[in-house]
């Protein structure tokens, strides 16, 4: 026989064992479950649209950065430690959102070693 001590919103559940409860508290106490469910499902889902749109903004910047890795080839008089950055931030962001985004599982590095 199980018993449930368990307090949410300082009511209490389920305390006597399972022969003993009646329809009513069976009620209850799936409506509690039920009203659990439905804010675990609300919250999951806004953390969903959350990690989509962090995804968007991911690419957009990982898109950024590959147009200025572009324009940095072509200018003359450009610091190559800045030429370099810009080739380790694109390889590493490349990777992470290969890995991560697409789900891509590419042991080999393409990042570039200084």
């Amino acid at each position: 026989m199980f018993k449930f001590k368990k307090k949410y919103r300082s009511k209490l559940y389920m305390t006597k064992p399972s022969e003993e409860i009646n329809e009513n508290e069976y009620l209850e106490m799936s409506n509690h479950f039920k009203k659990l469910y439905d804010d675990l499902s609300e919250k999951n889902f806004s953390q969903d649209i959350k990690i989509m749109d962090l995804k968007k903004e991911l690419i957009t910047v990982y898109g950024f950065i590959r147009v200025i890795d572009n324009i940095l080839d072509s200018l003359y008089e450009v610091p190559h430690e800045i030429v370099v950055l810009i080739e380790i931030i694109r390889g590493h962001l490349s990777n992470f959102i290969d890995k991560e985004i697409f789900k891509i599982n590419n042991n080999s590095d393409y990042s570039v070693s200084v």
